[in-house]
């Protein structure tokens, strides 16, 4: 990391540490009040369109663990996320379990369903990965909705209610995910930084060098795979909570996809980056839902080409990111960061 001159640690746990100055506490700090204020602040729709950024960046956290930081590539992360939303929906729905249960229930399983479908892919490398995740999406989604309880391709959730407050209000539950996104986004900033973490990122830059250092790509391929899956069913049950339903038409291959594209948008291998992507897009996409129907008024026909034209600029924004910026947002964001740090002696 680049620190302008005079500017040093003095010790090794400075040198570790996430907050090293004065400046960053108060920003922090002042970071969190806001975020604690900002849904009393805006009404009840962005409100919402908060807990969906949140719940997706969870969702493209995990798979930013198997992509990012291990160098697997998943096709299949909406159909885990639509696994977390049904298993919490039926825990919840049929068997009675509490939310607060539920939703760590439904990640777990989701997490252990996809290790054992992927499985038999973990000995695999590169296209073959990403088409057994591509299957994994085909048998999930196809399954889901042929499912004994009701036979439904939608199932209803309960909202979550604790001492008596109701989480059904946007309000209350944007606090339930923000608390969330905080404790994932610390653990998974934490696990990076271990031995497991180091050993992702060496089975992403070399497999063969890896495993000639005596890693078990096996076995970390399979912690990769568990908390890339783990995430995607917290997401998903996390969202389907707060909408009161989950669909598998929610989740279907494409949505897969562009959790991939927020991913490259935002920055491989960072922690800025699920959080860069996701925020463009979504805002991004709320920008110009607002302005198709502005532009486009009354007229239906002129409103289905306006989306479609949406869906165009979508996939050439993403095309000038790779051709332009292939790291993403987090490194654009770096380069930034340390020219500030550094002016006026960029040398």
């Amino acid at each position: 990391m680049h620190l302008p001159c005079g500017t040093f640690n003095d010790s090794y746990a400075k040198d570790i540490a996430y907050v090293r100055t004065k400046e960053q506490w108060i920003i922090l700090v002042a970071s969190l009040v806001f975020f604690c204020i900002l849904p009393h602040l805006v009404g009840h729709y962005f409100t919402g369109i908060f807990i969906q950024v949140g719940t997706t960046v969870i969702i493209v956290m995990g798979l930013n663990v198997l992509t990012g930081y291990t160098g697997q590539i998943s096709l299949g992360q909406a159909g885990f996320a639509a696994l977390g939303g049904y298993t919490s929906a039926i825990a919840s729905g049929y068997y009675g379990v509490p939310f607060w249960f539920s939703v760590p229930i439904a990640a777990t399983i989701s997490g252990a369903i996809g290790t054992m479908l992927l499985l038999p892919a973990l000995r695999l490398r590169g296209f073959y990965v990403a088409l057994a995740t591509l299957a994994a999406q085909i048998v999930i989604t196809w399954g889901v909705i042929r499912l004994p309880w009701k036979g439904a391709a939608a199932y209803s959730l309960s909202s979550p209610e604790l001492l008596g407050i109701d989480f059904a209000n946007p309000v209350n539950y944007y606090y339930v995910a923000l608390a969330c996104l905080i404790l994932i986004t610390f653990c998974i900033r934490n696990l990076t930084r271990t031995r497991v973490g180091r050993a992702w990122m060496a089975i992403r830059d070399n497999d063969l060098a890896a495993e000639l250092l005596g890693i078990n790509l096996l076995a970390y391929k399979v912690s990769a795979f568990f908390v890339c899956c783990f995430l995607a069913g917290l997401g998903g049950a996390l969202w389907g909570h707060y909408a009161g339903s989950v669909s598998v038409d929610f989740y279907g291959l494409d949505r897969s996809i562009w959790y991939l594209g927020y991913l490259v948008v935002g920055g491989m291998g960072t922690m800025l980056g699920p959080f860069a992507g996701t925020i463009f897009f979504l805002v991004l996409n709320e920008v110009l839902v607002f302005a198709v129907g502005a532009i486009a008024g009354g007229y239906v026909a002129g409103s289905t080409y306006f989306v479609l034209a949406r869906d165009v600029a979508f996939g050439a924004i993403f095309v000038l990111f790779v051709l332009f910026e292939p790291r993403g947002i987090a490194h654009r964001w770096g380069l930034v960061r340390s020219y500030y740090r550094l002016a006026p002696f960029s040398y």
